[in-house]
């Protein structure tokens, strides 16, 4: 909330539009901000599908929600769809551009070539998504600072030389909470897998623990 409410321009917040959670709280931070939270035809698609399932999803129609109107080539079945139910949600990269402050862009690095038509002077992006964890990621990073650099966003969150903030949180349960889990449960026996310490179990739980090896057979029970 912070950031937008200091920015007078262009806010842009990267996270995946399938977080429901976020999408609302980034949609409630554009309504209390006097913005509208701007989608991809996408993200769009996904929602109607979801809403479908849980009426209390949001709606890509719904007041408060925009839904970005980007550059055609051929167009697959699904997106005119899409454009066809929510015509009247629809913005332009030239609507944006005249009046950045009235929107909060959901865009990502994959999207970040709609910037090239927004052409945006200034403003703030949002990291609210996980932090670089390999070398691949970390070059996607450098991209994506770079463009920001190119047109002066100011960035916050997970990326390099960003100003830090609790833009994003992992879900990940952290150890006291997972040491609460099981020992409520009881387990006889643990096996630690996506972890990147096992010694912090074996340190807890030795005698009920199943050390596995990559590549190797593990017996369960």
């Amino acid at each position: 909330m912070t950031s937008c409410a200091q920015t007078d321009g262009l806010v842009i917040a990267d996270f995946t539009a399938r977080n429901i959670e976020r999408l609302r709280t980034f949609r409630d931070i554009a309504k209390a901000r006097g913005r509208r939270l701007v989608i991809t035809t996408k993200d769009a698609y996904t929602l109607e599908r979801m809403h479908v399932i849980d009426p209390k999803i949001p709606d890509p129609g719904e007041a408060g929600l925009a839904i970005l109107k980007e550059p055609q080539g051929t167009t697959p079945g699904w997106e005119k769809d899409v454009c066809a139910k929510f015509a009247s949600s629809f913005v332009s990269a030239t609507e944006i551009r005249k009046e950045p402050g009235a929107f909060i862009l959901c865009l990502s690095y994959w999207d970040i070539s709609n910037l090239i038509d927004i052409e945006p002077d200034g403003g703030t992006y949002i990291y609210s998504a996980s932090e670089a964890y390999n070398e691949e990621q970390e070059i996607d990073a450098e991209r994506l600072c770079n463009w920001l650099d190119h047109f002066g966003l100011k960035r916050v969150g997970g990326l390099p030389g960003a100003e830090k903030g609790p833009y994003h949180a992992s879900g990940h349960a952290d150890g006291p909470a997972l040491e609460k889990v099981i020992e409520e449960i009881g387990a006889n026996r643990i096996m630690p897998v996506h972890t990147g310490h096992p010694e912090w179990f074996e340190q807890r739980w030795e005698d009920r623990l199943i050390k596995v090896k990559e590549g190797q057979a593990a017996q369960v029970g």
